[in-house]
């Protein structure tokens, strides 16, 4: 079994590798099964659209990484998959790849008196922690900190 520390560097080598590839790793989970590893990659492309051949791709050129990395032996599972249109936007990755994109956003507490919203991403500043959500009704810059569940609207 890896040790938290090897864990980490794991993670790091693999989003370092799948980077290089021009892919946005969106999140991994390590875990045990029996006695194997198992990997879980949520990856996309900046712009979305990441097919399950693409997927798979990935997966033949990240064992073959894997297969050369000390620490993870031959016993390992890994799986890579997209993260979906509807998944709910776990980091601030996902607004920017949401960007010009309809989503709605519901808020951890209440700004300028609703705890949700529907509308346009316009943009990302992430040094302000803000997104720029254009509502039906005006344009609006609402915290990060402050926003529990966002999700892209299918149309």
């Amino acid at each position: 079994m890896l040790s938290q520390a090897e864990q980490v560097e794991l993670k790091k080598d693999i989003i370092s590798y799948i980077e290089g590839l021009g892919v946005l790793v969106f999140e991994i989970k390590l875990s045990y099964y029996r006695s194997s590893l198992v990997i879980k990659i949520l990856a996309d492309y900046k712009k979305g659209g990441i097919s399950l051949d693409d997927c798979s791709q990935m997966n033949r050129k990240l064992c073959s990484y894997l297969d050369k990395y000390a620490g993870v032996g031959e016993n390992y599972i890994l799986e890579i998959s997209s993260p979906g249109i509807d998944r709910a936007f776990s980091h601030i990755k996902d607004f920017i790849r949401a960007k010009g994109n309809s989503i709605d956003m519901w808020l951890n507490s209440e700004f300028e008196g609703k705890t949700h919203y529907a509308g346009r991403i316009i943009n990302v500043d992430i040094e302000k922690g803000l997104i720029a959500l254009e509502t039906t009704n005006k344009l609006m810059n609402i915290p990060v900190n402050i926003i529990h569940k966002a999700k892209q609207k299918i149309t």
